[in-house]
C-alpha cells in the first residue's frame, strides 16, 4: 500500500510539472516572445541612390524589389523567420 501511495504522489508531481510547462509555453507564445520572431535589422547593402520599391511575402520568404534604374534593379529573397538573405536576382 505504501508503494502505491509513493507511485501516485510521484505521478501527481510529474503531471503538475507537465501542466506548468504547457501553461508557461502558452504565455510565452501569446506574449510574442517566441524564439525566432525578432531578428533585428537586416541590411541589403543597396548602392547609394537605390531604394526599395516593393516587398511582399511569399510563404516563408520575403521578396524585396529594389529599383530606380541601372544597377539598382534587383530582387532580394529573405527568410522571414531568420532575416537571412537567401539570394539575389539581378537582370
Amino acid at each position: 500500500m505504501t508503494a502505491l501511495k509513493v507511485l501516485v504522489g510521484a505521478m501527481t508531481v510529474l503531471i503538475l510539472l507537465g501542466l506548468g510547462a504547457v501553461i508557461w509555453r502558452s504565455f510565452e507564445l501569446m506574449s510574442g516572445r517566441a524564439p525566432g520572431r525578432n531578428f533585428g535589422a537586416v541590411s541589403l547593402g543597396l548602392p547609394a541612390g537605390c531604394r526599395i520599391v516593393e516587398a511582399r511575402p511569399e510563404g516563408a520568404r520575403l521578396i524585396v524589389r529594389a529599383g530606380e534604374g541601372g544597377s539598382c534593379e534587383r530582387l532580394y529573397i529573405l527568410d522571414i523567420a531568420t532575416g537571412a538573405v537567401l539570394g539575389t536576382v539581378a537582370p
